[in-house]
């Protein structure tokens, strides 16, 4: 037997790692803006009415900058999906269409985040 079977071997256990973690890009590109936004809305609901009681002010705060960073991400793993040059995604198109239609969910929860976040800062969460 000759080397090239190894080879081989060893540039499919490459290709699946490197796939795997396309796929992993791309699940969060999709998914991830919608994921971050239902973590800000349920924290928010839990969070506004305990601020009346035992649960400081600031803490608001730091679930819309978290909530905004993690949106923020995935909108920047969708336009790198939709960048890439994965060999089978850039023939068909794949790749680039849902790198789109990842932006376009992440930039809707991009904007339920910031508006949701306005109603902390103005309303009263007391009254």
């Amino acid at each position: 037997m000759t080397g090239r079977p190894v080879a081989i071997a060893a540039d499919t256990g490459m290709t699946e790692r490197s796939s795997r973690f396309g796929v992993a890009l791309l699940l969060y590109a999709l998914a991830g803006g919608v994921l971050w936004w239902t973590f800000h809305l349920v924290v928010l609901a839990a969070a506004v009415p305990a601020t009346c009681d035992w649960l400081p002010y600031w803490v608001l705060t730091a679930v819309n900058v978290v909530s905004l960073a993690g949106v923020v991400s995935a909108v920047y793993v969708s336009v790198v999906v939709m960048r890439s040059t994965d060999p089978a995604g850039a023939v068909n198109g794949r790749s680039r269409f849902l790198g789109v239609i990842a932006l376009l969910f992440n930039a809707a929860s991009l904007a339920l985040v910031v508006l949701e976040s306005v109603p902390v800062y103005v309303l009263d969460p007391c009254r």
